[in-house]
């Protein structure tokens, strides 16, 4: 078993190695404001939300524990928390062993922020692996934002829409959420923003409009009918698990 999860595991940093180049900026936390004894669990932190616990007694840490004992090593402030959004087990062939694979999403003063999700990775009940970006030192006011029928309407005129494009006359709803206005990773990045996913049968160019919900002003757009390859991108660089499984994107085992 241990030979195994050696070689997994050396086959997955090398993957990691090799991407890091194309990745966003992001500052972990952890690497800025470092802890002796939260250092000591991990046989590898890297500056990509990665981190590998050791084989040592220390770091047998039950994974529904992890994220409340070392919260504040994670940048988890009194406005964040991780919101469960998913949990798989699978047990892969040639194993007898279960893994669990778990999902959380961060929201700050309970708004959702865009790209930063979190992942658990253990096996019986032991954590091995922990993966995602969580932007910490968030100062953003979530309050007064702009009516939603008056966002709607912005992003409506920007891709030159009505209500008669809409399958039953029935326009979208809006999310508030804290948005990327480019594609880095850090606190300054981050607006308050309403999203539409503005997309029926009658559209030929669906997307997905950001408005700034201070200023009224467009945000970011994007195309919602995009191939495997642009998808594929948005995950990598959003930190977005695909809807076939977490192992999809933060896989435990290599794909």
């Amino acid at each position: 078993m241990k030979t195994f999860l050696k070689n997994t595991l050396g086959v997955l940093l090398a993957a990691i190695a090799g991407s890091t180049l194309a990745q966003p900026q992001y500052n972990p936390y952890y690497r800025s404001h470092r802890d002796a004894s939260f250092d000591s669990l991990f046989s590898r932190m890297t500056d990509y939300g990665w981190l590998f616990l050791t084989d040592n007694p220390a770091s047998r840490i039950a994974p529904d524990t992890f994220i409340v004992r070392y919260a504040s090593n994670l940048g988890l402030s009194k406005d964040y928390k991780l919101k469960a959004v998913k949990e798989e087990t699978e047990t892969p062939e040639g194993m007898t062993v279960a893994m669990r694979h778990q999902l959380f999403q961060l929201h700050y003063k309970n708004i959702p922020v865009e790209g930063n999700e979190f992942s658990l990775h253990s096996i019986e009940n032991v954590l091995k692996t922990a993966h995602g970006r969580i932007v910490a030192e968030l100062d953003i006011d979530v309050s007064g934002a702009i009516d939603t029928v008056v966002a709607l309407q912005i992003a409506l005129d920007e891709r030159r829409l009505s209500q008669e494009n809409f399958d039953g006359n029935i326009l979208p709803n809006g999310s508030l959420i804290l948005a990327r206005k480019d594609e880095h990773f850090l606190k300054e990045s981050y607006r308050l923003a309403w999203v539409f996913d503005l997309k029926s049968e009658k559209i030929q160019e669906p997307f997905r409009v950001y408005v700034d919900a201070r200023t009224g002003n467009i945000l970011k757009k994007e195309p919602l009918f995009m191939n495997c390859f642009a998808e594929s991108h948005r995950q990598r660089t959003q930190g977005k698990y695909p809807k076939a499984g977490l192992n999809a994107h933060a896989p435990w085992l290599p794909p």
